[in-house]
């Protein structure tokens, strides 16, 4: 399986075959060595399910590595950043051409801009809706993989 996002956590709680993992993601100067006395870093804790069979093998307060492929990545970033984006500018667009002095609802200028700019903010409500009411699926189609974190010594 090719592994293109990799990161090392703890695990957290364990139930069933659901694992939880506690992730901190940091910013590029947050390994910096002044970084304490600089406000640019920063750091976050994220906590990632991950659904496998092979839970039984994993206990609470273990290192692991939580991993997702490039391609499920991608598939993410789409879904996430890109449709929204290209929803919001499609809407906008057609939106300005509608109330442009030669469309077939003509508004007055300003009026067009920002009745053009909350279309498109509202025309994401139905994109957002049917993404949480798929989130089953897509929970299933993006699934992070587990792993024993490798100690020092090269074992696991």
């Amino acid at each position: 399986m090719e592994q293109g996002l990799i990161h090392g956590g703890i695990i957290e709680r364990i139930d069933g075959k659901h694992i939880s993992v506690r992730i901190v993601q940091k910013a590029a100067c947050a390994s910096c060595s002044i970084s304490k006395q600089c406000t640019a870093s920063e750091s976050k804790v994220k906590v990632i399910d991950v659904w496998t069979s092979a839970a039984s093998q994993y206990t609470v307060g273990q290192e692991v590595n939580v991993s997702l492929t490039t391609g499920m990545a991608r598939g993410a970033v789409l879904l996430s950043f890109v449709y929204p984006s290209l929803i919001i500018l499609a809407v906008i667009v057609a939106v300005l051409w509608l109330t442009s002095s030669g469309g077939p609802w003509p508004l007055a200028a300003p009026y067009s801009e920002m009745t053009a700019a909350l279309v498109g903010i509202v025309s994401l409500i139905p994109y957002f809706t049917i993404i949480f009411c798929m989130r089953q699926k897509l929970r299933q189609r993006f699934m992070f993989s587990i792993s024993p974190k490798a100690d020092a010594t090269g074992g696991e």
